[in-house]
Protein backbone atom coordinates (compact mmCIF):
# COMPACT_ATOMS: atom_id res chain seq x y z
CA UNK A 1 0.00 0.00 0.00
CA UNK A 2 1.55 3.29 -1.13
CA UNK A 3 1.56 6.56 0.76
CA UNK A 4 -1.53 7.89 -0.98
CA UNK A 5 -3.47 4.76 -0.14
CA UNK A 6 -2.51 5.03 3.50
CA UNK A 7 -3.52 8.67 3.49
CA UNK A 8 -6.92 7.74 2.11
CA UNK A 9 -7.41 5.01 4.72
CA UNK A 10 -6.38 7.31 7.55
CA UNK A 11 -8.70 10.04 6.30
CA UNK A 12 -11.63 7.65 6.14
CA UNK A 13 -10.84 6.29 9.61
CA UNK A 14 -10.41 9.78 11.03
CA UNK A 15 -13.73 10.92 9.58
CA UNK A 16 -15.43 7.85 10.98
CA UNK A 17 -14.01 8.45 14.45
CA UNK A 18 -15.01 12.12 14.31
CA UNK A 19 -18.50 11.18 13.20
CA UNK A 20 -18.84 8.68 16.02
CA UNK A 21 -17.56 11.28 18.53
CA UNK A 22 -20.08 13.87 17.37
CA UNK A 23 -22.92 11.36 17.39
CA UNK A 24 -21.86 10.10 20.81
CA UNK A 25 -21.72 13.67 22.10
CA UNK A 26 -25.25 14.31 20.90
CA UNK A 27 -26.62 11.11 22.40
CA UNK A 28 -24.58 10.73 25.54
CA UNK A 29 -23.87 14.41 26.10
CA UNK A 30 -27.56 15.00 26.76
CA UNK A 31 -27.60 12.11 29.20
CA UNK A 32 -24.54 13.49 30.97
CA UNK A 33 -26.14 16.94 31.16
CA UNK A 34 -29.28 15.45 32.68
CA UNK A 35 -27.18 13.64 35.27
CA UNK A 36 -25.36 16.87 36.10
CA UNK A 37 -28.66 18.67 36.56
CA UNK A 38 -30.00 15.87 38.77
CA UNK A 39 -26.85 15.82 40.87
CA UNK A 40 -26.89 19.60 41.25
CA UNK A 41 -30.54 19.56 42.25
CA UNK A 42 -29.86 16.86 44.84
CA UNK A 43 -26.95 18.89 46.20
CA UNK A 44 -29.19 21.95 46.56
CA UNK A 45 -31.95 19.86 48.14
CA UNK A 46 -29.51 18.39 50.64
CA UNK A 47 -28.09 21.83 51.43
CA UNK A 48 -31.58 23.23 52.02
CA UNK A 49 -32.38 20.34 54.37
CA UNK A 50 -29.18 20.97 56.32
CA UNK A 51 -30.05 24.67 56.52
CA UNK A 52 -33.50 23.82 57.90
CA UNK A 53 -32.04 21.42 60.48
CA UNK A 54 -29.45 24.02 61.51
CA UNK A 55 -32.23 26.58 61.87
CA UNK A 56 -34.25 24.22 64.06
CA UNK A 57 -31.18 23.57 66.23
CA UNK A 58 -30.57 27.31 66.61
CA UNK A 59 -34.19 28.28 67.26
CA UNK A 60 -34.29 27.49 70.98
CA UNK A 61 -31.27 29.69 71.69
CA UNK A 62 -32.50 32.42 69.36
CA UNK A 63 -35.97 32.46 70.92
CA UNK A 64 -34.51 32.50 74.44
CA UNK A 65 -32.45 35.56 73.52
CA UNK A 66 -35.62 37.08 72.09
CA UNK A 67 -37.39 36.49 75.38
CA UNK A 68 -34.50 38.03 77.30
CA UNK A 69 -34.58 41.14 75.12
CA UNK A 70 -38.36 41.37 75.49
CA UNK A 71 -38.06 41.19 79.27
CA UNK A 72 -35.51 44.01 79.20
CA UNK A 73 -37.84 46.11 77.02
CA UNK A 74 -40.79 45.37 79.32
CA UNK A 75 -38.79 46.55 82.32
CA UNK A 76 -37.96 49.77 80.46
CA UNK A 77 -41.60 50.35 79.49
CA UNK A 78 -42.73 49.64 83.04
CA UNK A 79 -40.35 52.32 84.28
CA UNK A 80 -41.73 54.80 81.74
CA UNK A 81 -45.31 54.02 82.79
CA UNK A 82 -44.55 54.42 86.50
CA UNK A 83 -42.51 57.63 86.17
CA UNK A 84 -44.57 59.26 83.44
CA UNK A 85 -41.45 59.82 81.35
CA UNK A 86 -41.30 59.76 77.55
CA UNK A 87 -38.83 57.53 75.75
CA UNK A 88 -35.75 59.31 74.39
CA UNK A 89 -34.87 59.06 70.72
CA UNK A 90 -31.85 56.78 71.12
CA UNK A 91 -33.74 54.28 73.27
CA UNK A 92 -36.68 54.32 70.89
CA UNK A 93 -34.58 53.36 67.87
CA UNK A 94 -32.69 50.71 69.85
CA UNK A 95 -35.95 49.12 70.92
CA UNK A 96 -37.39 49.42 67.43
CA UNK A 97 -34.34 47.63 65.99
CA UNK A 98 -34.58 44.85 68.56
CA UNK A 99 -38.28 44.35 67.88
CA UNK A 100 -37.69 44.26 64.13
CA UNK A 101 -35.01 41.58 64.56
CA UNK A 102 -37.37 39.55 66.74
CA UNK A 103 -40.12 39.67 64.13
CA UNK A 104 -37.72 38.67 61.35
CA UNK A 105 -36.32 35.76 63.38
CA UNK A 106 -39.77 34.19 63.69
CA UNK A 107 -39.91 33.78 59.87
CA UNK A 108 -36.71 31.72 59.64
CA UNK A 109 -38.07 28.22 60.11
CA UNK A 110 -41.01 28.81 57.77
CA UNK A 111 -38.73 30.26 55.09
CA UNK A 112 -36.35 27.30 55.30
CA UNK A 113 -39.24 24.86 55.10
CA UNK A 114 -40.58 26.58 51.96
CA UNK A 115 -37.16 26.27 50.31
CA UNK A 116 -36.93 22.58 51.22
CA UNK A 117 -40.40 22.01 49.76
CA UNK A 118 -39.35 23.64 46.48
CA UNK A 119 -36.88 20.77 46.01
CA UNK A 120 -39.56 18.16 46.80
CA UNK A 121 -37.86 17.18 50.05
CA UNK A 122 -40.46 15.66 52.36
CA UNK A 123 -40.54 15.23 56.13
CA UNK A 124 -40.65 11.57 57.07
CA UNK A 125 -43.03 9.94 59.51
CA UNK A 126 -43.04 9.94 62.50
CA UNK A 127 -40.98 13.16 62.33
CA UNK A 128 -43.86 15.02 60.67
CA UNK A 129 -45.94 15.27 63.86
CA UNK A 130 -43.38 17.21 65.96
CA UNK A 131 -42.21 19.13 62.89
CA UNK A 132 -45.76 20.23 62.05
CA UNK A 133 -46.22 21.20 65.71
CA UNK A 134 -43.07 23.33 65.40
CA UNK A 135 -44.37 25.05 62.26
CA UNK A 136 -47.68 25.82 63.98
CA UNK A 137 -46.04 27.03 67.19
CA UNK A 138 -43.55 29.18 65.29
CA UNK A 139 -46.43 30.70 63.31
CA UNK A 140 -48.36 31.47 66.50
CA UNK A 141 -45.22 32.98 68.02
CA UNK A 142 -44.79 35.14 64.93
CA UNK A 143 -48.35 36.45 65.26
CA UNK A 144 -47.84 37.11 68.97
CA UNK A 145 -44.59 39.02 68.45
CA UNK A 146 -46.13 41.02 65.60
CA UNK A 147 -48.98 42.17 67.84
CA UNK A 148 -46.52 42.94 70.63
CA UNK A 149 -44.24 44.91 68.30
CA UNK A 150 -47.14 47.07 67.06
CA UNK A 151 -48.45 47.74 70.54
CA UNK A 152 -45.05 48.60 72.02
CA UNK A 153 -44.19 50.88 69.09
CA UNK A 154 -47.49 52.74 69.43
CA UNK A 155 -47.07 53.08 73.20
CA UNK A 156 -43.53 54.45 72.90
CA UNK A 157 -44.70 57.20 70.54
CA UNK A 158 -47.09 58.60 73.15
CA UNK A 159 -46.26 61.31 75.62
CA UNK A 160 -47.01 58.97 78.49
CA UNK A 161 -47.75 55.25 78.80
CA UNK A 162 -50.71 54.64 81.09
CA UNK A 163 -50.99 51.75 83.53
CA UNK A 164 -53.80 50.30 81.43
CA UNK A 165 -51.69 50.38 78.28
CA UNK A 166 -48.81 48.70 80.07
CA UNK A 167 -51.16 46.00 81.35
CA UNK A 168 -52.32 45.30 77.79
CA UNK A 169 -48.70 45.03 76.66
CA UNK A 170 -47.98 42.78 79.62
CA UNK A 171 -50.79 40.42 78.62
CA UNK A 172 -49.40 40.13 75.10
CA UNK A 173 -45.94 39.54 76.56
CA UNK A 174 -47.35 36.65 78.60
CA UNK A 175 -49.13 35.31 75.51
CA UNK A 176 -45.84 35.35 73.63
CA UNK A 177 -44.25 33.39 76.46
CA UNK A 178 -46.92 30.71 76.20
CA UNK A 179 -46.40 30.43 72.45
CA UNK A 180 -42.67 29.99 73.01
CA UNK A 181 -43.35 27.03 75.29
CA UNK A 182 -45.01 25.32 72.34
CA UNK A 183 -41.93 25.98 70.18
CA UNK A 184 -39.56 24.55 72.78
CA UNK A 185 -41.77 21.49 73.29
CA UNK A 186 -41.88 20.79 69.55
CA UNK A 187 -38.11 21.20 69.20
CA UNK A 188 -37.59 18.72 72.03
CA UNK A 189 -39.57 16.20 69.95
CA UNK A 190 -37.39 16.83 66.88
CA UNK A 191 -34.07 16.75 68.76
CA UNK A 192 -34.32 12.99 69.28
CA UNK A 193 -34.79 12.34 65.53
CA UNK A 194 -31.68 11.68 63.41
CA UNK A 195 -31.14 13.61 60.20
CA UNK A 196 -31.62 10.51 58.03
CA UNK A 197 -34.94 9.84 59.77
CA UNK A 198 -36.11 13.42 59.32
CA UNK A 199 -35.86 14.08 55.57
CA UNK A 200 -37.03 12.08 52.53
CA UNK A 201 -35.09 12.88 49.33
CA UNK A 202 -36.68 10.18 47.17
CA UNK A 203 -38.82 12.63 45.15
CA UNK A 204 -36.21 15.35 44.56
CA UNK A 205 -35.60 14.39 40.92
CA UNK A 206 -39.09 13.17 40.18
CA UNK A 207 -41.60 15.23 38.24
CA UNK A 208 -44.77 16.30 40.02
CA UNK A 209 -46.91 13.87 38.00
CA UNK A 210 -44.73 11.00 39.32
Amino acid sequence: MDLQAWDNVLSIASNAVTGLSVLGGVIFGGVKLQEMVKNKKMEQAFASAIALKDEIDATRGRYNRMRFDLTRIMTFIDTLAKTGQKVDQESYYQIQGSLRDMAENTFRIGSCFVKVSHYNVAIKQPAWEPFNALLNSAGETQLAISKLVNLITQALLKEQITAEEFETIRNLYDEHGERMKGVNYAIAGIDIIKFDDLFDFSKVNKKSRD
